[in-house]
């Protein structure tokens, strides 16, 4: 036909092949970025554990125990909330929350974006301090 331009093969596998590349580019960014936002919200959901871990340790020890739990370098938590059962672990996407079996007859505690817990069990009382345990009496 007269003024009309044909597209040959060779531009039709050439678009084909760019078009494929970006395709696959897309893909693989999509793949990486979901797997980085779980690993994120796995570390957030460890430090939960941790917590509930400490906690049921020290309500099943015997007389005065003292622990220690320091966050991750480089790890920033909006806020950790320790209620009657539960552990809530703040940070930006959303909230993270992990049951815990012992009893601390103290609380509920709030922490905003603490570096390290001090968990000090005494009389049958778990305290929690957002201070090093070296700076908290055990009575």
């Amino acid at each position: 036909m007269k003024g009309s331009s044909v597209l040959s093969e060779n531009i039709l596998t050439g678009l084909s092949i760019v078009i494929s590349f970006i395709l696959m580019f897309l893909v693989v960014r999509l793949v990486l970025s979901q797997q980085s936002e779980r690993t994120y919200k796995n570390l957030f959901e460890s430090i939960a554990r941790d917590i509930v871990l400490i906690i049921d340790r020290e309500a099943s020890m015997t007389g005065s125990e003292k622990s220690e739990y320091r966050i991750p370098e480089g790890i920033h938590l909006n806020e950790i909330r320790i209620d009657y059962k539960s552990v809530f672990v703040t940070y930006e996407e959303g909230t993270i929350r992990k049951f815990f079996s012992g009893v601390l007859n103290s609380g509920p505690y709030t922490f905003n974006d603490p570096r390290v817990l001090c968990f000090v069990k005494s009389d049958q009382v778990i305290r929690i301090s957002p201070l090093e345990c070296d700076n908290v009496n055990i009575n």
